[in-house]
């Protein structure tokens, strides 16, 4: 019977050190995984003041856009005026 007690003792030593060794380990994994998390989440922030700053481009560009096309049709209708004024005096000239 004494032989079962130091069998059991020694299996259980053997099983408190396996026990321990895991803690350690699950307590090194879960501090690189907040490490990770935290650069995770890092770096979304920056992504999400990059796409920030690429809508207010967008933004800009459309107004530019909007812009130029109000000049060019003010422009063409300008230029229409003055080709139908140049084909009325060719009409009444013949």
């Amino acid at each position: 019977m004494e032989v079962f007690g130091f069998a059991i003792t020694g299996l259980s030593i053997v099983l408190a050190y396996l026990a321990w060794t895991n803690g350690k380990w699950m307590k090194a994994t879960m501090g690189q995984q907040t490490q990770m998390l935290d650069k995770q989440t890092e770096m979304i922030g920056k992504l999400a003041e990059m796409v920030e700053g690429l809508k207010d481009v967008i933004v800009e560009e459309a107004k530019l856009t909007r812009e130029e096309i109000k000049t060019f049709v003010a422009q063409m209708e300008k230029n229409a005026d003055q080709r139908h004024r140049e084909i009325v005096e060719l009409i009444r000239g013949s």
